[in-house]
């Protein structure tokens, strides 16, 4: 065998093995690929956005009803309507979410707890530090609650601050603390929650069944 075809067939062999051993480095990387969106958590750069979906059981450890508002009587006496705050609560959220670097994701969540005459909405930023990759998570948020337009005639929680803070994994369970701080006649009112709260398919499934439990409990009511 000639020199030359002796070269030619070397350079081929070693080509040949240079992109067999690259080939699963380029199939890793496209594995790797970040994803624009993705309905749960995870870290970049598997996800750049993903969305939030919460449904949750909270439970007052400290809270004392709420002075709303003072009316008159107009024989000298006062009266004052107040608010009380429920022992169990059931409050969910909806948001999104944006990775920034490797172990941070900024956000926002839109909040609603039941009310007599229908949801208190809020609104809350939301930051999250991921603990371990794509399994626990911490979550701070605050904001506030929208209350009702017309208070002086519903017994409805009025607008104030909300913050809270949970500990997640898989986005699929965690548990939580929120505090409040409510005005009623210009006076601060805190209240304490914790509780705990689900995510994710297993939020949409419970809370599918809750609606469609309350909507067959009218029904039943109202027939």
């Amino acid at each position: 065998m000639s020199n030359n075809l002796r070269r030619c067939l070397t350079i081929i062999v070693g080509l040949s093995l240079q992109f067999v051993g690259a080939s699963p480095v380029v199939a890793q990387a496209s594995a790797a690929a970040p994803r624009a969106f993705c309905f749960r958590g995870k870290l970049a750069p598997k996800c750049k956005w993903f969305m939030l979906t919460e449904l949750g059981v909270d439970f007052n450890v400290i809270g004392k009803p709420v002075d709303v508002a003072t009316y008159a009587l107009g024989d000298g006496r006062t009266y004052t309507q107040q608010w009380k705050p429920t022992a169990i609560a059931v409050n969910g959220a909806v948001g999104l979410m944006r990775n920034v670097g490797q172990m941070n994701a900024l956000g926002a969540v839109v909040t609603a707890l039941p009310g007599p005459d229908g949801p208190l909405l809020g609104v809350k930023a939301r930051y999250r530090r991921w603990l371990t990759p794509d399994l626990w998570s911490l979550d701070v948020g605050a904001g506030i609650n929208a209350g009702t337009a017309d208070i002086s005639i519903r017994n409805e929680a009025p607008p104030g601050f909300s913050a809270d803070i949970a500990l997640t994994r898989n986005d699929y369970f965690g548990v939580t603390a929120r505090f409040e701080l409510l005005r009623g006649n210009g006076k601060p009112r805190p209240l304490l929650y914790t509780g705990v709260k689900v995510g994710g398919l297993p939020a949409l499934g419970l809370g599918a069944l809750l609606g469609t439990a309350v909507i067959a409990i009218l029904g039943a009511a109202g027939g």
